[in-house]
């Protein structure tokens, strides 16, 4: 690479974490570890988010986060908010699965009992025998 490419890169590296830093200061924090900004193109900072629902939230705050990005970062005119899921990492916790309480256990094999020889019947009372896993 020469020097101005490598000049170039490290301006737009420290822009980048200058208007994270701005995002991170105008989020909750809770919200800011799930997003990222990711680029600063034509007036547009893009912004990856890790879900849906995070994404809906920041697209709600965009208004607020695209005046602070613009003091923090240069001339930012929109925010754009796209979704991209982390892939989990190897010691990340894996979801356990739910098993319903003996309590709710007694009462779907009750609810069980009360109906005809079915689908459902039998769903429900699979759903009970896991309880106590």
């Amino acid at each position: 690479m020469q020097q101005e490419e490598i000049g170039a890169l490290v301006r737009k590296a420290s822009q980048l974490a200058a208007l994270n830093e701005a995002l991170a200061g105008v989020l909750p924090p809770e919200l800011a570890r799930e997003c990222v900004v990711a680029n600063l193109r034509q007036g547009s900072a893009i912004l990856l988010a890790s879900s849906g629902a995070v994404a809906a939230k920041l697209r709600m705050l965009a208004p607020r986060m695209r005046v602070r990005l613009a003091e923090a970062g240069g001339p930012v005119e929109e925010v754009r908010v796209e979704v991209q899921v982390r892939p989990r990492g190897p010691d990340a916790p894996r979801p356990q699965p739910r098993v319903p309480s003996e309590a709710a256990a007694r009462h779907l094999r009750a609810l069980a009992e009360k109906l005809g020889d079915s689908q459902l019947r039998s769903s429900i009372l699979a759903i009970a025998r896991k309880a106590g896993r």
